[in-house]
């Protein structure tokens, strides 16, 4: 409960310690705000977002090189009265196989499995990339001392992150989670919503296979539409 949570945060001592990530706060803090707003497709914005990632075409592939199973996501992007937007700029990003993001892994490239894209005419985007996994953010510190203090795990469930903005348009900050992930129920800093929780196993069409022909087989679909609210 919110009540025992206040209780359990009263008792952690200030730790004065900068960390990848300090989680306690915000995911209180939007626990509340989900609480109180019923926030749908919204979550966290998260630490590992970098700016001016590369552009990649609708359709493109974010796989490279990289290990994982393989999947295509789509959708349309489009208003609260149901039009499609187009030209919505779309930023994308996830961690890589072995739970890290580019940003925290020297080994990785700047920008590996990262892009920005724009929503086509009909405000469709697609992009083939790997399957993300779970991942522990860090037992130490504040964030650790939160966790440990209510009863939680640091587990969180493999999720892709967007970030979607148009013009006349509020920001949307989102994540896909996997439906079927062990820690769906139980996410560390409180991001899923039902609704962000969706399938990451559905089988390709013989016409989506055909359309993805340049991703190698076998791969899975992950389909979902974000919806704008209007600016002001």
């Amino acid at each position: 409960t919110m009540s025992g949570t206040w209780k359990a945060l009263a008792a952690i001592p200030q730790i004065a310690r900068g960390e990848v990530h300090s989680f306690a706060p915000t995911a209180l803090s939007l626990h509340i705000a989900h609480r109180l707003l019923q926030t749908g497709d919204a979550s966290l914005l998260g630490p590992f977002f970098t700016p001016d990632a590369p552009m990649l075409p609708v359709g493109g592939d974010l796989i490279g090189d990289n290990a994982g199973d393989r999947i295509v996501f789509q959708g349309q992007v489009r208003s609260a009265a149901g039009e499609p937007i187009q030209g919505a700029m779309m930023e994308f990003w996830q961690n890589a196989a072995n739970g890290l993001y580019s940003n925290v892994d020297p080994d990785q490239d700047d920008n590996n499995l990262r892009c920005r894209m724009l929503s086509d005419e009909n405000g469709a985007y697609s992009l083939s990339t790997v399957r993300p996994i779970p991942y522990e953010v860090p037992d130490d510190g504040p964030g650790g001392a939160y966790v440990a203090a209510t009863g939680r795990h640091c587990w969180r469930p493999a999720h892709l992150h967007v970030l979607v903005h148009a013009e006349g348009y509020k920001d949307l900050v989102s994540e896909l989670f996997d439906e079927a992930d062990q820690y769906i129920e139980e996410d560390a800093v409180f991001g899923v919503r039902g609704a962000l929780a969706v399938p990451f196993d559905r089988a390709p069409t013989a016409e989506e296979k055909e359309r993805f022909s340049n991703v190698a087989e076998p791969f899975h679909m992950v389909d979902f539409g974000f919806v704008l609210q209007p600016a002001g």
